[in-house]
C-alpha cells in the first residue's frame, strides 16, 4: 500500500469514518510556535459596539485528535493576527483530555469548551451571553461541537456580540467529504451540509464559509450552501478536495490588514495562495502528504449552474455515451480521471469516489467517441465548473490538475450513489436529477 493510500485508509479506520487522521502533523511540525497570554474577559454586548469590516468567527470542533495541531493554530492567530481598526476573531474551542496537554496557547490545560476573542499577541476569554449562557469565564461546560444548533448559537453570537460589514466562519476539525467536526465526547456526533443548512437560517449566513478539513470540496455542498437557497449560505467557500493540513494562520490573517478592502473573493484567494505557499515542490513530488493536497476558493453563486450543467450531460446522454462516461471514470484500481481518493484502494473508494468535476467535463468534451451532443454538454459542464472555481492548486498526485479549474470533486462511484450522498441534490422537477438516475442505473 502507498504511503497516500495508508493515510486515507486510516482516515476510515479512526473516528467512525469522519477522521482526517494527523495528516496536518508534518506541516505543522515545520512552522515555528511561540508562547501565549490568556486573560479573562466579559462578552461586549451589541449595542456598545459599532460594526466592524471583518469578524471572523472560529468554530474548533477539537475534541478529538485534531486538538494536536488547534492549539499551534491559535498561538499563529495571535502571531499573524494584524492591530487592524474593524477586524475581530472570535473562537470557540472544544478540546479533548486524550491528545494535548497544551497550557501555554490559552493559559489553561483543559478538555471543555470555552470561548475567546483572540487579539495580537493575546487570546481573551469571554462569556457568551444570550446565545451561549452555558459558557461563562469560568465555566466547565463540555459543549457538542458535533451538533449543528452548537454551530448556529455560535454564529448567532458572534454576529450580535461583533457585528460586521462582513462575516467569515471557519471549521476546523476533521472531516471525510461527508461528515465532520466529531465530537468524542458525544459519541463521535458529527456535521453535514445538510443538518447545518437546517439548524443555520438565512440570517447566520456568511460571506465566507472555510472548511479547514479534509475533503469537502465537491459539487454537493457547494449547492447545498449556495446563496439564494432559502437557508444558511455563504458567498465563496474554502475548502480541500483531498486530505489536508491545517491553515497557515500566521500567513493569512494579515491578508485582512487593511479588512475595508478585503472582498470575499479576495480572502477566498488569499486563503489559497498562503497554504500552497506552505507546500514547496507540491507539483513535482509523486507521492505522500505534499503530493496529496488539493485546496480551491468557490464561488458558490455559480454552483446552480454547475449542478444543472451535471444534469445537462446526462440529458443528452443515450446508453454507448453513458457506458463511455464509466469508461473515462475508470476502475477502481486505475481510475482514469483525477481522483480525489485513495489511490487504487478498493477498500476505501466507496467512501471516497471523489472525482475531479473539470476533469470530467474536459475529457468527455475531447473524447471522439461520445455524441456530437454530449460533448457539447460536456464542455458547457467545464465553462460552468471553470465558474465556479475561484483559485485552486492540487499536488504532484494529480498530474493533470489545472489551476484555477480543476479542485471541485462530484461523487462517482462505480455503481449506485455514494455513501452518505445529499438527497436533496438529486431531486429535480421530474422527480429523480438525471445525474443521479445515471449513477443508479
Amino acid at each position: 500500500m502507498s504511503r497516500a493510500g495508508a493515510v486515507w485508509l486510516a482516515l476510515l479506520v479512526a473516528g467512525a469514518g469522519v477522521l482526517c487522521g494527523q495528516a496536518g502533523s508534518d506541516v505543522s511540525a515545520a512552522r515555528s510556535r511561540s508562547g501565549a497570554v490568556s486573560a479573562a474577559a466579559a462578552s461586549p454586548e451589541a449595542s456598545e459596539r459599532a460594526p466592524g469590516e471583518w469578524t471572523v468567527l472560529f468554530y474548533g470542533a477539537n475534541d478529538n485528535s485534531s486538538e494536536e495541531t488547534v492549539l499551534h493554530d491559535v498561538v499563529e492567530m495571535k502571531r499573524g493576527l494584524p492591530a487592524a481598526a474593524g477586524l475581530e476573531l472570535i473562537a470557540l474551542l472544544d478540546r479533548s483530555e486524550r491528545f494535548s496537554s497544551d497550557r501555554e496557547a490559552l493559559g489553561d490545560d483543559f478538555s471543555d469548551t470555552r470561548l475567546y476573542r483572540i487579539r495580537p499577541g493575546a487570546a481573551e476569554r469571554i462569556e457568551g451571553g444570550t446565545f451561549l449562557a452555558e459558557i461563562t469565564s469560568t465555566s466547565r461546560h463540555e459543549a457538542n461541537m458535533g451538533d449543528a444548533r452548537t454551530l448556529a448559537r455560535f454564529v448567532r453570537f458572534g454576529k450580535a456580540a461583533f457585528p460586521a460589514r462582513r462575516y467569515a466562519l471557519v471549521i476546523y476539525s476533521h472531516g471525510d467529504g461527508r461528515r465532520f467536526a466529531p465530537d468524542e465526547s458525544h459519541g463521535g456526533d458529527g456535521l453535514d451540509a445538510v443538518e447545518v443548512a437546517e439548524a443555520l437560517d438565512a440570517e447566520a449566513s456568511v460571506d465566507l464559509l472555510g472548511l479547514d478539513v479534509c475533503s469537502m470540496g465537491g459539487l454537493e455542498n457547494a449547492w447545498r450552501w449556495r446563496p439564494g437557497n432559502g437557508g444558511f449560505s455563504a458567498r465563496v467557500l474554502v475548502a480541500s478536495a483531498s486530505a489536508t493540513g491545517p491553515w497557515p494562520y500566521d500567513t493569512v490573517l494579515p491578508r485582512l490588514s487593511d479588512p475595508a478592502s478585503v472582498t470575499p473573493a479576495d480572502l477566498g484567494a488569499a486563503i489559497v495562495d498562503e497554504i500552497r505557499a506552505t507546500l514547496p515542490g507540491h507539483r513535482e513530488a509523486r507521492h505522500g502528504y505534499v503530493a496529496l493536497q488539493s485546496w480551491a476558493a468557490y464561488d458558490l453563486a455559480r454552483a446552480a449552474a454547475a449542478r444543472d450543467a451535471l444534469d445537462g450531460l446526462l440529458d443528452v446522454a443515450g446508453e454507448a455515451d453513458r457506458r463511455e462516461l464509466r469508461v473515462l471514470r475508470g476502475p477502481v484500481s486505475a481510475p482514469g480521471l483525477v481522483h480525489y481518493g485513495p489511490p487504487g484502494e478498493e477498500r476505501t473508494w466507496h467512501r471516497f469516489s471523489y472525482i475531479d468535476l473539470y476533469d470530467l467535463a474536459a475529457r468527455a468534451a475531447a473524447d471522439p467517441r461520445l455524441s456530437g451532443p454530449v460533448r457539447e454538454a460536456a464542455a458547457r459542464l467545464a465553462a460552468a465548473t471553470d465558474a465556479v472555481v475561484i483559485r485552486s492548486f492540487g499536488g504532484g498526485l494529480y498530474p493533470r490538475f489545472e489551476e484555477g479549474r480543476h479542485g471541485l470533486w462530484v461523487a462517482f462511484p462505480e455503481a449506485g450513489r455514494a455513501h452518505g450522498f445529499d438527497a436533496g441534490f438529486c431531486r429535480s422537477q421530474g422527480g429523480l436529477s438525471p445525474w443521479c438516475a445515471f449513477l443508479d442505473g
